[in-house]
């Protein structure tokens, strides 16, 4: 699967050496054409001004806004697949991320192939 020049993806993480690591996965997928978010009010702020087609949102960001908050405040003002991505695999915080309509899940670290299936699903 390879994506289009078209597709524009927003990351948002905190850990900079995760992120650009998460920015080379998308290259090599066929998703060049990304930006990075570093908190959740840079997130809410870059997907007003620009809108992507998928937002990448880790769910424990510094801060004064979690991930899923940022991802729950881009859900009420724009239709976008959000993907929350985690270590924390416990079931409060899946409950909070799938509290929120037309989101994704996935575990860090993160793996190609689930980056992969997850782009399938949300259509692109």
């Amino acid at each position: 699967m390879t994506g289009t020049t078209e597709t524009k993806i927003l990351i948002v993480e905190d850990e900079r050496i995760v992120a650009r690591d998460f920015q080379g996965m998308l290259k090599g997928l066929g998703y060049g054409n990304t930006d990075l978010a570093s908190s959740g009010e840079e997130a809410l702020r870059k997907v007003d001004e620009a809108p992507p087609d998928l937002i990448f949102m880790d769910i424990k960001l510094k801060r004064y806004m979690d991930g899923s908050e940022a991802g729950f405040g881009i859900r009420t003002r724009h239709d976008m697949p959000v993907v929350f991505m985690s270590a924390m695999t416990d079931p409060e915080t899946r409950s909070r991320a799938a509290s929120i309509p037309r989101v994704f899940y996935i575990s860090k670290p993160l793996r190609e192939n689930e980056i992969a299936a997850v782009l399938k699903s949300a259509g692109l």
